[in-house]
């Protein structure tokens, strides 16, 4: 019985309003643009660093993407993070990125996107 109590507290306060938010995270990626992007060698890692502004008309977060290549194309790192962490980004507010990509000295080129966009609470 304990164990059919705790699996139906589980279902009911954790799951159930992780379901009831979904819908609400159909923003379109377009809502935000990467205003800039590059990047820096410090302490022995490249930093992404730029700004991610939302041109849109709701407050939401964003997940990006930041490749890095080496000189032939190769795929040396990537890195998924959230630039404003589980914030909301309000319409035509900015956010700054700053994030550490890679350590590896191949690394020359450096692609960033927009791959995520959720409504935090």
């Amino acid at each position: 019985m304990k164990i059919v109590t705790i699996l139906l507290f589980l279902f009911l306060f954790i799951l159930t309003p992780a379901l009831a938010t979904a819908p609400s995270n159909k923003i379109p990626l377009s809502n935000f643009k990467i205003v800039s992007f590059h990047t820096e060698w410090r302490h022995d890692t490249f930093y992404a660093i730029g700004e991610i502004k939302n041109i849109g008309k709701i407050a939401a977060g964003v997940q990006v993407q930041v490749i890095a290549r080496d000189s032939q194309g190769t795929l040396v790192d990537c890195q998924q993070f959230w630039p404003n962490s589980i914030n909301n980004i309000y319409p035509s507010m900015s956010c700054g990125i700053i994030y550490p990509i890679t350590s590896n000295t191949r690394a020359k080129a450096f692609e960033i996107q927009i791959i995520r966009v959720k409504v935090w609470d």
